[in-house]
């Protein structure tokens, strides 16, 4: 099902990627692979094309059959390509006999399904429905990135106090380190108002007051930043600067003046491209503004400088009948109005606040007085697809959700999209899964009991996006599950029982986030580096196959986030940590490295660590565990500038402490059982020079657990050092001296577990 939405039909993309799916050669060649009719998918892309042109009936574009038909045809394919290795033992009986075959009896059974299909359409194009938009009405206007946004203000409600606090933000010079230029991010889902209120702020008369140049740009999905400088350039008509290349062009047209640009609707903005453009416009008068528009609050934390995000909300439910009322009731007799507002508020309730929902459901039932039409649609699964339709506009996915009891009565429907259970009743979901052919999402998070028997059904949805068994029972997973070729998200996070995964998870090509983090997995399964699309892999065991060395990693390009490495004394080679090019995953923020404290080598783990050294973008570290007896050169050097956190944790064989007080922006340090340490002096510090003021951010020191550490003596101030916690150093006997002058900014200062400490000392702390 489709929803005709501000930026025009959504069902034509979607019917447009049937068509050319339906139409590839690959897919033509498979039918014929298989026996199967041609003629009929050529039919069925020409009755496509037409339902792509003529359906504008709300209730006709309910058709979510050809996406699940085709991405069966598309499954069919992948396993027909031998993604799996084939097993041994497989039945030389079904080649000889084709019907055995159930491969094959399924090709027969999409054949028919893709008939009904056909016949569904072209039944639906001689449909006159009751709910049609009505020609000649104006339609919904597609809002085009190339035209000045336009909007009523008097048809907007329930965004004066969001305006107000935009309008604000605007409006206030704000103080920046390096920049002219403040971004004002404005967060929500798809549907909710964002570019409305982006219009409303865009056409206020203080706006155009307050800059002396106004931008609006359609950011678009590619976030092509050649072509948004040269959009910006075309709304603030700087001609008599084209002779240059686009950036240097736009640098001289804002040059000295006050600049307001929209960036509307970004998905995906990446640091280094968002420097990009923010390079020309760097000589924009002080109090410039760039407003962003997202639902993804990974752009908003991208553009954020500071601003905290404006996160939109729906609206009020009052405001939201307003706005459906305006358009459902427009010409409609008014003693008919008395009878269907029961039906209409129903509806809005279901809108759940969001504009476009109660704007496009209000535009549907214009003039239309038949009660029984109300009513159906307040009642009908219509009414759940076209709130769907929303949410599919809003993430990319068409996300349906349905609450269940615990014994699963009342969950209907074979088009459902997710389902998510806390309590599962096995016998129950046993019945329901096989029906649920198209389910995208499922979660059974922290479900106590889960059958054998209900893993091996999940491994039949063969739609399946995300799958979440974290904090379960679950000891394996099935291999089935690694037929799941459109899985996207596996979350196992705390599957406490689980020992391992299955052989052939790599074949899981579409797997952008596999979460085992907390499970006792051992190694990683072969073949990882296969998963080329993986973005999110919170936890990578290191294993002594080859299928789970260090090596892997390196062919993962695309991680991000959180990445923690474990079991690094199996690294057999030092070599392989190179591999893993830690160095070059720019958008890995928090790393963790974890030995398990005991070695032979102590060379070889300095050697691999030497090699682990991650992005300068990282902001947490935390090493647990290490061998060696020195750390490497990088670990402190001033190039981590983006480090925010630092654990060092059982490095029992380290001698000194590395360099840390360079780290410019290190806010949090903890160490702790370092046994080796005996003294703390300036190479904690550091020698560098041009460091006058080591520390200059840190605002939390913990030591704890130093078996053999003894002095501490430093005239080097802390001038944030917030909290200091020394815990369990037997042997120390001259710790920093507690004055205002070396810590000025001390709150809390704890001492715990250190006999050794003498009397005069513990008088300077009563004092301090």
């Amino acid at each position: 099902m489709a929803l005709e939405l501000i930026g025009g039909s959504i069902l034509s993309p979607v019917i447009q990627v049937l068509v050319d799916r339906l139409a590839s050669r690959e897919v033509l060649g498979f039918f014929k692979s298989h026996k199967l009719d041609g003629g009929l998918l050529e039919k069925l892309n020409e009755t496509l094309n037409t339902v792509n042109g003529l359906l504008d009936d709300a209730e006709e574009k309910q058709i979510t059959n050809p996406e699940d038909i085709s991405e069966e045809i598309d499954y069919e394919y992948l396993r027909s390509k031998d993604i799996d290795t084939p097993r041994p033992g497989s039945s030389w009986a079904r080649n000889l006999v084709p019907f055995l075959n159930p491969a094959n009896r399924r090709m027969k059974e999409m054949g028919a399904e893709l008939q009904k299909i056909l016949e569904k359409l072209e039944r639906l194009l001689k449909l006159k429905g009751d709910l049609r938009h009505i020609e000649g009405t104006g339609g919904w206007r597609p809002l085009s990135e190339k035209t000045t946004p336009l909007v009523n203000e008097p048809d907007v409600y329930g965004r004066d106090s969001d305006k107000e606090a935009i309008m604000e933000c605007l409006l206030t010079q704000h103080k920046t380190d390096d920049s002219n230029l403040v971004v004002v991010p404005i967060v929500g889902m798809g549907g909710v108002g964002k570019t409305t209120l982006a219009q409303l702020i865009y056409k206020d008369r203080r706006v155009d007051e307050c800059f002396e140049l106004k931008a609006w740009v359609w950011a678009s999905q590619q976030f092509d930043v050649t072509r948004i400088i040269k959009d910006i350039l075309d709304k603030i008509d700087a001609t008599t600067c084209r002779t240059k290349e686009p950036d240097e062009s736009l640098m001289e047209a804002v040059k000295g003046k006050k600049l307001l640009l929209v960036l509307d609707d970004a998905w995906n903005i990446e640091y280094n491209e968002w420097d990009k453009l923010l390079l020309p416009l760097r000589y924009v008068e002080h109090g410039s503004k760039i407003v962003v528009t997202t639902r993804d609050q990974d752009v908003a934390k991208v553009t954020q400088t500071v601003i905290t995000p404006h996160c939109l909300k729906g609206i009020r439910y009052e405001d939201c009948w307003k706005l459906f009322a305006r358009d459902a009731f427009s010409g409609v007799n008014s003693g008919a109005v008395s009878h269907l507002e029961a039906f209409g508020r129903e509806i809005v309730r279901k809108c759940k606040g969001l504009p476009l929902a109660a704007k496009t459901l209000g535009g549907l039932l214009h003039s239309v007085e038949d009660v029984t039409q109300w009513e159906k649609i307040s009642n009908s699964s219509f009414m759940h697809d076209l709130i769907s339709d929303l949410a599919e506009y809003a993430s990319g996915e068409f996300c349906f959700k349905l609450d269940i009891n615990e014994s699963g009565s009342g969950l209907e429907g074979q088009h459902l999209r997710a389902l998510f259970l806390r309590e599962v009743d096995n016998e129950a979901l046993n019945d329901i899964l096989p029906n649920l052919k198209s389910l995208r999402t499922l979660s059974l998070f922290n479900s106590k009991h889960i059958s054998s028997q209900l893993l091996n059904s999940i491994g039949n949805l063969k739609h399946l996006r995300f799958l979440d068994l974290s904090r379960t029972a679950i000891e394996r997973l099935p291999d089935s599950v690694c037929t799941l070729y459109y899985l996207q998200s596996l979350l196992l996070r705390k599957c406490r029982h689980l020992m391992e995964l299955p052989s052939n998870i790599s074949n899981l090509v579409n797997l952008q986030h596999l979460d085992i983090e907390g499970t006792n997995l051992e190694e990683m399964p072969p073949k990882m580096e296969k998963l080329t699309k993986l973005r999110y892999l919170e936890y990578y065991i290191v294993g002594k196959d080859s299928g789970s060395s260090m090596k892997v990693l390196g062919k993962l390009s695309y991680l991000r986030k959180k990445l923690s490495i474990g079991n690094l004394r199996d690294v057999a080679n030092a070599q392989d940590a190179l591999d893993a090019d830690l160095k070059g995953k720019k958008k890995i923020e928090e790393l963790g490295l974890k030995w398990d404290g005991n070695t032979d080598d102590t060379r070889h783990e300095r050697e691999v660590l030497e090699r682990l050294e991650p992005s300068e973008n990282v902001k947490q570290l935390f090493i647990t565990g290490y061998g060696g007896t020195t750390f490497p050169g990088w670990l402190g050097n001033s190039s981590f500038s983006n480090m925010v956190v630092l654990f060092l944790y059982g490095c029992k064989n380290c001698i000194l402490l590395p360099p840390l007080g360079q780290l410019p922006s290190l806010e949090e340090l903890q160490i702790k059982g370092l046994d080796e340490v005996v003294a703390v002096g300036p190479e904690f510090y550091g020698s560098d020079s041009s460091m006058e003021n080591p520390f200059k951010s840190l605002k939390i020191l913990k030591f704890e657990g130093m078996k053999k550490w003894q002095e501490w003596k430093t005239d080097v101030a802390f001038p944030h050092l917030a909290k200091l916690f020394i815990r369990g150093c037997p042997e120390l006997t001259h710790a920093m001296p507690p004055r205002r002058r070396l810590l000025p900014s001390l709150l809390i200062l704890s001492i715990k577990e250190c006999p050794q400490l003498g009397d005069r000392y513990w008088k300077r702390v009563k004092k301090f």
